[in-house]
């Protein structure tokens, strides 16, 4: 009975830490995304500075068909300007944010940085180059002028480049406990860098021989 009982606490602890981990990397990737997001808010006024007033669409990000695409799929109609961009904030801001999740995917699947940065802008381009004439009017990507092209590849350079710098500054991941991979505990690694050395024999690799090996305690 006893034994039951304690699997079942451990049970409930694992649940719960694992719950936690999972609300640290959701919170993680809509701060990168949120960021992200606002670097290709800024870059995208920077060109509109630049190139002055004209109607020529030069990103499908941050034009009429985010608002085209967001209403074919929410199945709603926004019957004014006031309407159209409300609605094309809300999925800019808000889809923008909510991808920097799947960065945190990535960064566990992907261990190199770079890597994972390129798998991220890959993974953005292409959804740009699909869902746009999927659900917001726009042509196939083939047919996209030549800058409109270029300019959606440096957007998404840029949102990506930013989502991981973000991360970067965040610090390190939380990892799963039970997965091995923390980043500090018993099994992780030293101030050094260095694997510390575990071992299961009592007091060796130890300063004092009553020292608790699970808790750190004399």
């Amino acid at each position: 009975m006893i034994p039951s009982t304690v699997g079942q606490a451990a049970g409930r602890t694992a649940k719960r830490a694992a719950g936690r981990v999972a609300g640290g990397a959701t919170a993680r990737g809509l701060a990168c995304g949120l960021a992200g997001t606002s670097a290709m808010t800024l870059t995208a006024a920077l060109y509109a500075r630049l190139r002055g007033e004209t109607d020529r669409i030069l990103d499908y990000d941050t034009s009429e068909h985010v608002a085209i695409a967001a209403a074919t799929v929410l199945r709603v109609h926004p019957r004014s300007d006031t309407g159209e961009r409300a609605l094309f904030h809300l999925v800019h801001w808000g889809y923008g944010s909510a991808v920097g999740i799947a960065y945190q995917a990535i960064r566990h699947a992907v261990p190199s940085r770079p890597a994972a940065a390129s798998v991220f802008f890959t993974g953005c381009q292409t959804m740009a180059f699909v869902l746009f004439p999927l659900l917001g009017r726009t042509p196939p990507p083939w047919r996209w002028r030549r800058d409109v092209i270029a300019i959606s590849l440096l957007q998404h350079a840029v949102y990506a480049a930013t989502v991981d710098l973000t991360d970067r500054a965040l610090g390190p991941e939380v990892r799963d406990p039970g997965s091995g991979s923390s980043l500090a505990g018993p099994a992780g690694p030293d101030s050094a860098g260095r694997p510390r050395r575990v071992t299961t024999q009592a007091g060796q690799g130890l300063r004092g021989a009553s020292r608790c090996p699970g808790c750190g305690a004399a």
